[in-house]
């Protein structure tokens, strides 16, 4: 019965997962190669000693006593002995290359059934050629990557093959099999196959093991990873598919959880010839959606707990159980959201986003995941992305193909994807109603709405403040789930005279969990945290870095391959013996701060160390950061590296700064927004022609990024306007004005979204530039200038309303005000009204100031 549960357990991995596979030397064994049958690694050694040892010991260069030791080598010890022998390194590797390549199914073919199971992902340590081989004779299709080639992480319909030591067919990009290559492949943690398997860890899919083995130590690392992950909601499991079983693999699968069933690979491709698994249609799509972290709200109920038991109150994430039982409030903010997003509901458009913006405590992320309940009520299909890199495909395919008409898509964290979610709007999903719902932090939020500008979009800042109807209904709640920890003793109306007197419900949170005056505990511990280890405190530092960028987790990879069983999170509360839990809120997706009192005197605390810390996660995730991509890691990359946060957010001098990006350059030397950075802080610094050498960099790049672009024709103008005389700065002028020119009269779609940002910056420009130089302009060019700022004219718009005033100003100076109209309701009207109460409220503060 247990082998039957086992194998029934493995069914409906196969059926319903679409697990990864991972393919050991063990998976090889019994093919046939151009150079006869595939050998074992004892086989393979003992060629390798007739070849590479024994000429040596018949010539005297090796001693018997040495040869004898030498026959007793695993395979890893041989490879490391030829090696250091006379460099013999690439002669070694010629001859396992011509050794195990054209490997192909022997007469009974079961290899061939591979293929009767529609793999995603195929990771092998394996550098033959036998699944390529299958694959293309069958005329299936495959995409392949080894070593440190790059994996973009794009839907496909194709298996992705990841080559983890190395390739027959790309001898040149080198292998993995002497001790030395495993060790540096492990210890400098650098092959890029080896961190997408660990990423897969992380993801919801199960992973098969076939024929692998604990004599590779990378294998072994995999595997200790893995039982190190204690910050995972939803485990995926492991199956180890192996005839004959150490004692060692069995005591590791016993940690693991992990099934072992004791079949050779020709009874396990057997059985899945006879699954015969097919998924068609939507079937397929449901699959990839959860390959994708993009969950359907009606499969997550099946996950809610009996008994249930929130810890929302203790300061943790809002989970989707709080909200349909209730244990959130209901409070004014959710009520004008509901009411701002029925009046978007009620426009005429299919597609459609409201987003939910506020500070890091604001409770956006419970507002959030009550309007997608009030959406579920409303008969919407809701779908939450909760991954590291948004797939628009899949979810399109998902949308198009499956019954419902209405759809509502949840992204927690969304302002990275604003550009992402605005390509969406241009879809076709069938005449089906597509609601994009999101939650930004403010800064970045309006850093990059203007994707959205001009479709159909709303939102709303989420302001934390308890009104007095909010008081009301915070009592009810709290009473109604028994949680009104020291209210308790109170009466109904001094309870919500109390909560009201809390202004926020971080600051309620924070005594519901810690007691009344806990501010001043807090505080006092916070000064005094020896009792923390090293580790610990460093974590705590690098969260609260995190979150004063803005960045919403700390990535639960990072975690673990950081601190691992280091630190040990518990859900304990304790104010007399506070243990680093105590600090921090986690889930499955990563780790935050509980309260932004934490950040603040973190941040304070360690004000030497921030440095050195930012310095060393940005080393630390390079490895992740690529070219062209858009997931967490990129989105942790920008908001740690701006230059603009490091001087706002952390305070950083100049040289700070200067210093950072510089001993940052070998680690990013590849990617666009690194030179970017670069060549924006030479800017600062009014280095314009070292810039322009920098900003040129990431064009080369990135040739068609339109921020780039944007850079190097402003560069060029702030240049101009530096110089001392005028014949220095025309020829520069005129440069960049051509530039900035092309990209405002451009018809690029993406472009034009951004004109405004180019409208102003040249408008400034221009009139430094004409009053500096006292150049001669035309009315002709005048009216160019207020007709292009006419154009992208919006009252919100502080920097177009700064480039008007400036405008306005150099009219006044040549005299021309003539040339815009100054009527009730105007532009004009309102920017000179305002600059004249700007100029009343500064006199007031003088006069209030004497």
């Amino acid at each position: 019965m247990e082998k039957d549960a086992k194998i029934q357990d493995l069914e409906n991995s196969l059926r319903n997962n679409c697990p990864t596979l991972f393919l050991g030397a063990g998976f090889s064994r019994e093919a046939i190669c151009d150079s006869g049958i595939m050998p074992t690694g004892n086989e393979l050694c003992s060629e390798m000693i007739d070849i590479f040892i024994k000429p040596k010991v018949k010539s005297g260069e090796i001693s018997s006593a040495d040869y004898d030791e030498i026959q007793k080598y695993k395979i890893r010890e041989l490879c490391n002995c030829i090696d250091n022998m006379n460099a013999n390194r690439e002669e070694r590797e010629k001859y396992l290359t011509e050794r195990l390549k054209g490997a192909d199914s022997n007469e009974k073919g079961y290899h061939d059934y591979l293929i009767k199971y529609p793999w995603k992902k195929i990771y092998t340590v394996n550098i033959d050629d036998l699944v390529e081989n299958i694959y293309e004779k069958n005329h299936k299709g495959y995409l392949s990557y080894t070593l440190n080639e790059h994996i973009p992480d794009k839907c496909t319909e194709k298996l992705i093959l990841i080559k983890l030591h190395g390739d027959v067919r790309k001898p040149d990009k080198k292998y993995i099999f002497s001790q030395d290559e495993y060790n540096e492949l492990i210890t400098k943690k650098i092959d890029i196959g080896m961190n997408a398997f660990v990423m897969e860890f992380y993801s919801t899919n199960d992973i098969i093991f076939i024929g692998a083995s604990l004599d590779e130590p990378d294998f072994e690392y995999y595997l200790q990873i893995y039982e190190d992950l204690h910050l995972k909601s939803r485990k995926n499991k492991l199956f180890f598919i192996e005839p004959y079983p150490t004692l060692a693999l069995k005591q590791k699968a016993a940690k693991l959880n992990a099934v072992i069933i004791t079949w050779t690979t020709e009874k396990f491709l057997q059985f899945v010839q006879k699954l015969n698994y097919r998924p068609k249609g939507l079937e397929t799509i449901k699959l990839e959606l959860n390959y994708r972290m993009i969950f359907r709200l009606k499969d997550t109920l099946n996950f809610f707990k009996t008994p249930y038991d929130s810890n929302i109150y203790q300061g943790f994430n809002c989970e989707w159980q709080d909200v349909f039982e209730e244990w959130t409030f209901k409070n004014d903010i959710l009520k004008k959201a509901e009411n701002r997003l029925a009046e978007l509901l009620s426009q005429k458009s299919l597609i459609k986003c409201f987003c939910i913006y506020g500070g890091a405590f604001s409770g956006k992320s419970t507002v959030l995941k009550q309007l997608a309940f009030y959406m579920y009520n409303k008969e919407y299909e809701v779908l939450e992305y909760r991954g590291r890199y948004l797939d628009k495909n899949i979810l399109q395919k998902y949308i198009t193909e499956s019954s419902f008409s209405k759809y509502v898509i949840v992204i927690d964290n969304a302002s990275y994807y604003y550009n992402e979610i605005e390509k969406m709007f241009k879809y076709n999903f069938c005449g089906k109603e597509v609601v994009f719902l999101c939650a930004s932090r403010t800064y970045y939020h309006n850093k990059k709405k203007y994707y959205l500008d001009g479709n159909c979009y709303d939102s709303l800042e989420c302001a934390d403040f308890i009104s007095d109807p909010d008081a009301v209904i915070i009592e009810e709640t709290l009473r109604d789930k028994k949680y009104l920890s020291n209210l308790l003793d109170l009466s109904k109306s001094k309870r919500i005279a109390e909560i009201k007197q809390k202004h926020s419900i971080v600051n309620l949170i924070i005594d519901l969990t810690y007691g009344k005056g806990i501010r001043k505990k807090l505080k006092k511990k916070l000064e005094d945290v020896k009792h923390l280890s090293n580790q610990e405190m460093r974590l705590l530092l690098e969260v609260a870095v995190f979150d004063k960028a803005d960045i919403e987790y700390y990535p639960v990879e990072l975690f673990n391959e950081r601190y691992g069983r280091a630190v040990e999170l518990s859900e304990k509360i304790d104010i007399k013996n506070m243990k680093i839990v105590d600090f921090l809120r986690y889930d499955d997706r990563g780790l935050s701060l509980r309260n932004s009192m934490f950040q603040d005197e973190l941040l304070k605390m360690n004000r030497d160390k921030i440095y050195t810390v930012l310095k060393e996660l940005l080393m630390y995730i390079s490895r992740y950061v690529y070219e062209g991509n858009n997931d967490v890691w990129v989105i942790i990359f920008q908001s740690l590296l701006k230059e603009k946060r490091l001087n706002e957010q952390f305070v950083f001098t100049e040289k700070e700064i200067g210093k950072l990006l510089y001993e940052l350059k070998d680690n990013y030397e590849d990617i666009s927004y690194y030179w970017l950075q670069l060549g924006i802080y030479e800017q600062q610094k009014k280095d314009y022609a070292k810039a322009l050498s920098h900003l040129k960099m990431a064009q080369h790049i990135q040739p068609k990024s339109f921020k780039i672009q944007h850079a190097i024709a402003r560069n060029y103008l702030k240049y101009a306007n530096s110089q001392s005389s005028f014949s220095a700065a025309e020829n520069l002028f005129e440069t960049g004005e051509q530039l900035m020119k092309a990209l405002i009269q451009s018809r690029e779609y993406y472009i034009q979204k951004a004109k405004p940002f180019s409208i102003s910056c040249y408008v400034l420009e221009k009139v430094r530039y004409i009053r500096r130089f006292s150049v001669k302009v035309t009315v002709k060019e005048l009216c160019e200038l207020r007709d292009m700022l006419k154009s992208v004219y919006k009252p919100e718009d502080v920097y177009i309303i700064k480039a008007m005033q400036e405008y306005y100003k150099l009219l006044e100076i040549l005299g021309k005000q003539n040339l815009v109209k100054i009527t009730f309701g105007s532009p004009y009207y309102d920017i000179l009204r305002k600059t004249v109460s700007d100029r009343e409220t500064e006199e007031d503060v003088i006069v209030e100031a004497i």
